[in-house]
């Protein structure tokens, strides 16, 4: 079978990937998803590891600690992420390791992708 990301240069004998070869076009089909997250099973890495994505994460699961972030724009989410691994209320440090657990697992999607070709 031909992978269609990968070209063949006659001049000097050698592969390369071709342009069109992005993990932004790569669809999570084959890999072990089950027990990460079922509800990815589908979606392209640039659904699932974006800014975007991220955002709307961290303004889900803090509804789900109780948590009000209606009022803070979406470029502060991250940082207030980042501050709420350190927090002093245990409901903020829940909230950021569930976020920071779900992007570890997709980022090790990205790299098992990466590993398997």
């Amino acid at each position: 079978m031909k992978n269609p990301f990968i070209c063949y240069s006659e001049e000097d004998k050698t592969e390369y990937l071709s342009p069109r070869c992005s993990l932004n076009r790569a669809v999570l089909k084959k890999l072990p998803l089950y027990g990460i997250e079922d509800e990815i099973e589908g979606m392209g890495f640039n659904e699932i590891f974006s800014t975007p994505a991220i955002v709307a994460c961290i303004r889900r699961v803090s509804r789900r600690y109780g948590i009000d972030l209606s009022e803070e724009p979406d470029y502060r989410l991250p940082q207030i992420l980042n501050e709420s691994l350190e927090s002093d209320d245990a409901r903020y440090r829940q909230m950021a390791a569930r976020v920071v657990k779900q992007f570890g697992n997709r980022l090790g999607l990205l790299l098992l992708a990466l590993k398997k070709g």
